[in-house]
């Protein structure tokens, strides 16, 4: 009995996967792509690391701390809180239901389909191949090595 309270205590956490996760997702559905990690902030995503990070959203999604991001949906993402997003890419990312996507990067990205992509980015990302990538950024992320940052 329990180790089944256990599970369903961690279920909520694994289902909807790290504060990490969800911004590089949101990354992707804002934007397309993750053009806007460059320097240390990628440095830090690729290794998984916040004392490299240079922004405070870098800081606040890579410690999981809310009170460390500087952007609203920032915050959001780290506390997986829908209601507090201040973008429909914020929204998107946390609703989880491809229904309410307006673009197939983001309905990829929700349903963890890489071939309803539309940018390379989505389509490195969710198939964990640097050579699918788009940007140096994604190579970065997808290999963890800082130096393919750009």
């Amino acid at each position: 009995m329990k180790s089944l309270m256990i599970i369903a205590l961690l279920l909520p956490s694994l289902s909807f996967g790290s504060a990490k996760d969800r911004w590089l997702n949101y990354l992707i559905i804002k934007s397309g792509s993750f053009s806007s990690l460059k320097g240390p902030d990628c440095q830090a995503f690729a290794k998984g690391r916040s004392n490299l990070c240079q922004s405070d959203d870098c800081k606040g999604v890579l410690k999981n701390s809310a009170s460390r991001c500087q952007s609203e949906d920032c915050k959001a993402i780290v506390n997986n809180s829908k209601s507090s997003c201040q973008t429909p890419a914020c929204q998107m990312t946390l609703y989880k239901q491809a229904s309410k996507c307006k673009d197939d990067n983001c309905k990829a990205i929700v349903q963890k389909r890489y071939s309803k992509c539309l940018s390379q980015d989505c389509t490195g990302f969710l198939r964990d191949r640097q050579e699918d990538c788009g940007t140096k950024a994604c190579k970065a992320i997808v290999k963890n090595d800082e130096k393919l940052c750009p």
